[in-house]
């Protein structure tokens, strides 16, 4: 079954908005490529890939011209993001 086909309750659509619009609201690329980063990922420590993206997380409303809402974007060997200063 084809993921983006799957029809959703209302219920479950609503708790997936909710879900994302606390996540992140922006993404944009960075200027500068900044550092690879370590992160713990399963016990280990891992050595992880900067993307060249900034995301800013809170919720909707909150202040997107905050610079303390805005993370680099990390992935790890696994494909997963991570996010750190």
């Amino acid at each position: 079954m084809d993921v983006n086909s799957r029809e959703y309750t209302e219920e479950e659509f609503m708790q997936t908005y909710e879900s994302y619009r606390k996540v992140w609201i922006m993404k944009r690329k960075l200027n500068a490529m900044p550092f690879d980063k370590r992160f713990e990922i399963d016990g280990n420590e891992e050595l992880c890939h900067a993307t060249g993206f900034e995301v800013c997380f809170g919720d909707v409303l909150g202040d997107v011209e905050d610079p303390a809402d805005w993370w680099n974007e990390y992935i790890d060997s696994n494909g997963d993001f991570h996010y750190g200063r």
